[in-house]
């Protein structure tokens, strides 16, 4: 569900007067939704009640699902008008659909699918345009514009493929002066829009000098450390396409040597390799297809320009093993390999892995996230932490290893199962690997739960805090960030009393509120 239950908490917190509202990536998802929000209020009440929150949810989660039919239908549109072929426009759109980021993110209340939809409708938009031969205003080229606009600000990242968004017009029939034309003047357009919002929301919190709006702009990473690795993006740019499970965290083992989960080569290879294998091989496949004709060649030139910023932005900026920062080169690789299997000469042994790729993103993804999978895993996690759920008070605190640990899992990606709805707790991940906040794990785990205590909420451990080693289906990766070892979280936590526990060996702990505790906690959160 990635931000959704921050969004959701940021839009109902004081209805948008805050910083976090007008979030620097996402400057204008929060305001779309609490519009949205409150002109669907009577519909939604018809069905989920007078839950604000739930309310909300599904507002935001509407708004992406709407978007992504939208998005996979211009898309379909787009391919038809560059080529012939129609079952190439079929095959190549329900790959589209269901390639992993896409259809993970369509069913969530993240503004991905919805910023998308707005870059490929001013891609749209200028094909055609592209087909009126006689000059046109500069004007004209405004809609494409404003919708290269609106995808960088519901997410940023888009603003490093609008150059090639608005180089699509290469791929229509004009001349290379009308093409430049387009481009000039709907980049520039874009430009100005987003320049007139970002000042005018600059203005309106109060910014008046550089080093807050650095400052503004810095809050938008949310205090990760970025990871610079060539071998990250070379993983995951394949695993934003195919599903790969659990192979990212076997890979990462195999990268660092983890001591408690060794991951032998020949494995490695039988559980990654031929996904990856063959998703390389379908981009190899597409480049020579398109270097073979100056079509193809025109469409090679717009998937460089869009690849190559982005991935120095995920790569040195942003996050190179974060799935969603490929979405934004969906568009392109898509629309290069419908070019590259409408060219007339096209060797079979060139149209192959090509079909075969987008046939086994079609068949894997969809078997991997189909419902019955998705509801087997909710009970899973549920089934663990249901025994817990009657002696949480109001503003208790589950806490938790990581984000992979399956009850964080479960409160960030089930915000509507009864548990997370009816229930006033609050989970809170002690650790956040590759977060700036990792080197202050102690101090903010005791500030976290004398906070709690405040509130007259109680404090429950993971019962994962207290062993030794930690167990390979709990997806830890010894070594991954390096700040941070197994053996401190049991050193640090059997230090402290405990109070009840609830049932299994894979339960919860009370975290008891003694004299002892409290003193301790005071000591390390320095308070």
């Amino acid at each position: 569900m990635g931000d959704t239950k921050e969004y959701v908490a940021d839009i109902l917190n004081e209805r948008g007067y805050h910083h976090d509202f007008w979030d620097f990536g996402h400057i204008l998802w929060r305001p779309l939704g609490l519009l949205l929000f409150e002109l669907a209020k009577p519909l939604t009440g018809i069905f989920v009640g007078d839950s604000d929150r739930t309310r909300l949810i599904i507002t935001l989660i509407s708004i992406a699902w709407t978007s992504s039919v939208l998005c996979v239908l211009l898309l379909f549109d787009v391919i038809r008008r560059t080529g012939r072929r129609a079952w190439v426009a079929w095959l190549v759109s329900l790959a589209f659909l269901t390639a992993n980021s896409f259809l993970n993110y369509l069913h969530t209340g993240s503004s991905y699918i919805p910023g998308l939809t707005c870059l490929l409708a001013g891609i749209w938009l200028l094909l055609q345009r592209e087909e009126d031969l006689r000059p046109q205003p500069w004007f004209a080229f405004f809609p494409a514009a404003l919708c290269f606009a609106a995808a960088v600000f519901l997410w940023l990242p888009y603003a490093f493929v609008v150059p090639a968004a608005a180089m699509s017009s290469l791929l229509g029939r004009g001349s290379f002066k009308q093409d430049r034309r387009v481009v000039l003047w709907t980049l520039g357009q874009c430009i100005a829009i987003g320049m007139l919002l970002y000042v005018g929301v600059i203005l309106g919190l109060g910014i008046h000098d550089v080093t807050s709006v650095k400052a503004w702009i810095v809050s938008a990473g949310h205090g990760q450390i970025q990871s610079r690795s060539l071998i990250r993006l070379a993983f995951s740019f394949p695993r934003a396409f195919i599903y790969l499970g659990d192979d990212g965290v076997y890979f990462k083992r195999f990268l660092v040597h983890d001591p408690y989960a060794a991951v032998p080569l020949l494995s490695l290879f039988r559980l990654t390799f031929c996904k990856i294998a063959l998703f390389y091989a379908f981009v190899a496949a597409v480049l020579v297809s398109l270097l073979r004709s100056s079509y193809g060649r025109r469409m090679l030139l717009i998937l460089a320009t869009a690849m190559v910023p982005l991935w120095i932005f995920a790569l040195f900026i942003f996050q190179a093993g974060s799935t969603d920062i490929y979405l934004p080169l969906y568009p392109f690789v898509f629309l290069a390999a419908a070019v590259a299997l409408q060219e007339k000469k096209i060797s079979p042994w060139l149209s192959l892995p090509i079909v075969l790729c987008l046939v086994s993103i079609v068949v894997v993804n969809g078997a991997a996230m189909r419902k019955a999978v998705i509801t087997e895993q909710r009970e899973r996690t549920a089934a663990r932490i249901r025994d817990l759920v009657p002696h949480l008070k109001r503003n208790s605190v589950v806490m938790t290893v990581d984000i992979q640990e399956d009850v964080s899992e479960f409160k960030m990606n089930f915000p509507l199962d009864p548990i997370n709805l009816n229930g006033d707790w609050r989970n809170y991940n002690v650790l956040e690997i590759g977060a700036q906040r990792l080197a202050n794990w102690r101090q903010d785990a005791a500030k976290r739960a004398l906070l709690a205590w405040s509130q007259g909420g109680d404090v429950w451990l993971s019962a994962r805090f207290l062993y030794q080693t930690p167990r390979p289906e709990w997806n830890w990766v010894e070594g991954d960030d390096r700040r941070i070892r197994w053996t401190d979280l049991p050193a640090f936590f059997s230090q402290f009393d405990r109070g009840e526990s609830s049932d299994g060996d894979d339960g919860f702990v009370l975290f008891a509120r003694t004299e002892k505790n409290e003193q301790l906690l005071g000591e390390i959160a320095g308070v």
